[in-house]
């Protein structure tokens, strides 16, 4: 076996681990938003729950935690959020580059031109807005809830 066969087979078994990498970063940022979609769900309908009851008549417990839960949504919101922004940032500074590096040298040992793999800057951007923006717009609804609520406590 040459140089250049064995460095081959040891940068496609390189890759490989680049992409299982990707894939898991991939499947963080997945399983993040799907989390806090179940999570804000519940916790918008608990809200909902709570207003129906009279605020001025309520339980303490009641009003406590009229208030208590948009203040753990928007937490978990926060969370999230920067969660999700680090895997983005591991992908874009680290893994993607790596991948592309890796392309260009086994296009060279072996003579081939394999595109290089991977979004460019555009596809990035708007692949990225999902779970970018999500945790954005829960927080946001948050602080409308939040203001709405408060609201109706000083009418009161």
């Amino acid at each position: 076996m040459s140089t250049d066969e064995y460095r081959g087979q040891h940068l496609l078994e390189i890759s490989h681990l680049v992409e299982v990498k990707i894939g898991h970063e991939l499947n963080l940022i997945n399983h993040r938003i799907s989390w806090l979609a179940t999570s804000q769900s519940f916790l918008f309908v608990a809200v909902a729950t709570l207003l129906t009851t009279d605020y001025a008549s309520a339980h303490l417990a009641a009003r406590v935690f009229l208030f208590s839960i948009p203040v753990v949504g928007l937490c978990l919101c926060f969370v999230v959020l920067g969660a999700v922004n680090a895997a983005l940032r591991v992908l874009s500074r680290d893994l993607l580059p790596e991948r592309a590096a890796l392309v260009v040298e086994i296009n060279r040992i072996s003579g081939l031109t394999l595109a290089p793999l991977g979004p460019d800057r555009l596809t990035e951007f708007f692949g990225a807005l999902p779970a970018r923006w999500i945790p954005i717009i829960f927080g946001g609804s948050w602080f409308i809830v939040i203001g709405l609520l408060v609201w109706r406590a000083a009418s009161r």
